[in-house]
């Protein structure tokens, strides 16, 4: 998982509006249980403007599923 969030982050920051590499990235914090990090980068990537409803939707739940286990 540490590897994982590396290259996420990496990628992340060459292609900080691209969704689906934010939600890699917060798969990898989850994978970690950095759970309000995943959080974090979850509500950033839904901040930026997304053509593709089905990303919009799949970051939401995403989202929703790491709030739960946050218990919020």
């Amino acid at each position: 998982p540490r590897t994982a969030e590396e290259y996420a982050r990496k990628a992340a920051a060459a292609e900080p509006n691209d969704p689906s590499i934010q939600r890699l990235l917060a798969a990898s914090y989850r994978a970690q249980d950095k759970l309000d990090e995943a959080e974090d980068v979850l509500i950033m990537a839904l901040a930026v403007p997304i053509e593709n409803d089905v990303m919009v939707v799949e970051l939401r739940r995403d989202l929703a599923e790491i709030r739960r286990l946050l218990g919020r």
